[in-house]
């Protein structure tokens, strides 16, 4: 018997913002206030609303996908959904929506958010978490 090889998808696009709609009269999604930081005050910083839409294709089977949130230099896991996705054709390309709610930080910098299918990571994208009321003056220098 041949063994299956399981192909994981393309993950196209991520993002993180505070919200996603639906246009009524276009049936588009609208994203709302895209973000690559959150300013916070005190630590453990518990941060009311997050949304993360991703896109995928190259879907060949069912897999396994995964959405978490990583501190990097902990590694601590702050966020972690999964469930199976099924697709048979490649060509499609899904746009996924997961929102979280009341997501605890306990430390400041550098965090990821990751999509995995079955068990590897397709897609990432960080986000800094920075205490005090002076955030621009925490923030890693950003390249040309």
């Amino acid at each position: 018997m041949s063994e299956q090889i399981l192909e994981n998808p393309v993950c196209v696009s991520l993002l993180i913002c505070d919200d996603v709609y639906q246009d009524i009269r276009t049936r588009k999604q609208v994203i709302v206030g895209t973000f690559n930081r959150i300013n916070c005050e005190a630590l453990p910083h518990h941060h009311p609303r997050l949304v993360v839409v991703f896109a995928i294709t190259d879907t060949r089977s069912a897999v396994d996908l995964a959405l978490s949130i990583e501190h990097e230099e902990s590694g601590d896991p702050l966020v972690d959904v999964k469930g199976p996705f099924n697709s048979t054709d490649p060509l499609a390309i899904h746009d996924l929506v997961i929102e979280l709610g009341n997501i605890e930080f306990q430390f400041e910098g550098k965090h990821w958010v990751m999509v995995k299918s079955n068990g590897e990571i397709i897609g990432q994208r960080p986000f800094w978490v920075v205490r005090g009321s002076d955030s621009e003056a925490h923030l890693p220098e950003q390249q040309p």
